[in-house]
């Protein structure tokens, strides 16, 4: 390691460090305090570090079960700062890139295993299955927010599992659509079915139903997309019947990647970031562990 000028030790703090959402300045930082070095020097090390020896730590410590009961998909848009054509402020920014997250649990209310995160600058389904290929498994049932593109993959990937719909996201996705055709009203008999719609498969059949004679072509074409999967979910009843505890994960992991602003252009470095944040997520971030296999693979 003289090559590098820093000790093993202090390599595994740094990625230990990058996986917590420390920037990479402030890691180069600490890293030179630590080592007694000038404030000017070895700025891009940490960046560096990353992409020597993240794979080989990924490789080796990142989940890797047989059978994964429940998965839980979903995703977390990524949004910059940016300007339109007439150099006013765009309202929330440009998105950026996509994190895409799967999760598994053994059963209803257990942990949250975070199986794998990564990063594209699409959604589309070759990304979608560019992600998912890479979750080690089989599971038994999908739980996500039933965009088109997730479950194809997912049924491609898992084509023996059972595929649910989050049912926070079949309610707002429907009313976003209401509410642009002005029918997101409580004296709406069509918004009241809707609110009703995921209690029983009856239910559900009734607010179809009436939205087929709304002739609403957007909320045609999403029931047309979704209404397979949920009649399914409706007979059998099963939990969980949400994401919101990899929604909830994601949105931890968004907010730590906004004090790496400007330091995504490179998506390969990205998404070995993204491997140190899974392994953060599941406690293994352990520098000891780090140490080892760095050392095993100068």
């Amino acid at each position: 390691m003289r090559h590098f000028h820093y000790p093993i030790d202090e390599i595994a703090h740094a990625l230990v460090l990058l996986g917590r959402g420390t920037s990479y300045n402030l890691t180069a930082y600490e890293a030179r305090e630590r080592s007694g070095r000038t404030p000017s020097s070895d700025t891009y090390l940490p960046a560096f570090w990353l992409q020597r020896f993240a794979p080989a730590i990924l490789q080796e410590l990142l989940p890797q079960p047989e059978q994964l009961g429940i998965v839980l998909i979903d995703q977390a848009p990524f949004h910059v700062a940016a300007v339109d054509g007439r150099g006013y402020a765009i309202p929330g920014g440009r998105m950026r890139f996509t994190v895409f997250g799967a999760a598994s649990q053994t059963r209803v209310h257990a942990p949250l295993t975070v199986l794998r995160l990564g990063a594209s600058w699409r959604k589309d389904i070759p990304s979608w299955r560019s992600f998912l290929t890479s979750v080690p498994g089989e599971a038994e049932l999908i739980v996500c927010d039933g965009e088109a593109a997730i479950n194809q993959t997912a049924r491609l990937r898992w084509p023996d599992a059972k595929l649910s719909i989050s049912e926070w996201h079949v309610l707002h996705r429907a009313e976003e659509i209401l509410e642009k055709a002005g029918r997101h009203s409580r004296r709406d008999p069509l918004y009241v079915a809707l609110r009703h719609s995921l209690r029983t498969a009856a239910d559900w059949r009734r607010f179809v139903r009436l939205s087929r004679a709304s002739r609403l072509p957007a909320l045609e074409g999403w029931i047309n997309e979704v209404e397979a999967v949920i009649r399914g979910q409706l007979r059998r009843r099963e939990h969980p019947r949400s994401t919101g505890a990899l929604e909830a994960k994601l949105a931890e992991i968004k907010k730590m990647l906004t004090l790496q602003r400007g330091s995504y252009d490179s998506l390969e470095r990205l998404n070995l970031l993204l491997g140190l944040v899974t392994l953060r997520a599941n406690h293994l971030d352990r520098e000891m562990r780090f140490a080892e296999i760095i050392r095993r693979s100068c």
